[in-house]
């Protein structure tokens, strides 16, 4: 039976002291940006959790040694959160374990009064863990 872990986005600004409510969260595969899952953050600034399968949570309790990457043990996604009055941001290669609930933060930054937030995405990739 495959494995399964969760993935929950807190969305926030003023550096995760105010939550954003209603912020669209796309939850995309790398590389072939394929839209696995959309959410929406509520008024704590939370998404319902994106559940997906993970590699087995055996291949965490070994140390690795880079020779085979598809032996890492998470699953790997792209995070795009979206709110017509921030800046829109896309996290990558955002990491996922099996049994585990994966909190990833996105602090957002306001837009300036005129400002179009399709014109402006800032990307933050993820370096992968080296367990």
């Amino acid at each position: 039976m495959p494995e399964k872990g969760s993935l929950v986005v807190f969305v926030t600004t003023a550096r995760m002291a105010i939550p954003i409510k209603n912020a669209k969260i796309s939850i995309f595969k790398p590389k072939t940006k394929e839209l696995l899952g959309f959410r929406t953050s509520d008024a704590q600034g939370l998404s319902e959790p994106f559940e997906t399968e993970t590699p087995d949570v055996g291949l965490s309790l070994t140390p690795q040694n880079g020779e085979n990457p598809s032996d890492v043990p998470f699953s790997v996604f792209d995070v795009q959160i979206d709110h017509p009055m921030y800046q829109s941001i896309l996290i990558e290669d955002v990491q996922v374990f099996s049994g585990r609930k994966s909190i990833q933060n996105a602090d957002l930054i306001p837009l300036s009064e005129y400002a179009n937030p399709q014109e402006s995405t800032v990307t933050y990739p993820i370096t992968p863990q080296l367990l």
